[in-house]
């Protein structure tokens, strides 16, 4: 049974890509992030990244949820140096009111998989996160911007269990 859901930031909540795109930090003909420029990125790059709309309402959806049937509600990201950690914190303070017990920030994707357990559901947009987590043991479904209502029909296949 699901107790705990974990939101991936980047590509979910906030539009990384975007802003990356708009900084030159990736480059989508050839699909190739400029590491370089990433790694060097100010915490205000990542504070001020966009919010996307379809994410934020999944996530107010699932915490209201949450309360209702005593889950736990967390944030599960990637971070790649300090400031991106700094940027990320001040990003989620500002648009989720978070608790920052129910924040947790990892130095490689990889270690996503260590958060995964049975008990587990991560909500992430790429789609090899989704995939290893579930090697991993961890529940997770891949959260489609575009077509939120495919994202909620998988999402319902592990919540109903719990109404």
């Amino acid at each position: 049974m699901i107790r705990k859901v974990a939101f991936d930031m980047d590509g979910v909540l906030s539009d990384f890509l975007a802003k990356a795109i708009e900084t030159g930090m990736y480059d989508p003909e050839t699909g190739a992030f400029n590491e370089e420029q990433m790694l060097e990125a100010d915490e205000n790059f990542w504070a001020e990244l966009p919010v996307i709309v379809e994410g934020m309402w999944l996530y107010s959806r699932i915490y209201a949820f949450a309360k209702k049937y005593d889950l736990k509600v967390y944030i599960l990201s990637h971070t790649v140096s300090d400031c991106c950690r700094l940027g990320k914190k001040i990003w989620l303070e500002k648009n989720l009111s978070i608790n920052p017990m129910d924040i947790v920030f990892v130095s490689k994707r990889a270690d996503k998989n260590d958060f995964a357990d049975s008990e587990t559901l991560l909500i992430d947009d790429y789609e090899k996160n989704v995939e290893e987590f579930k090697k991993a043991g961890g529940n997770a479904i891949v959260f489609h911007r575009k077509n939120i209502k495919e994202t909620l029909e998988e999402l319902r296949g592990f919540l109903n269990e719990l109404v």
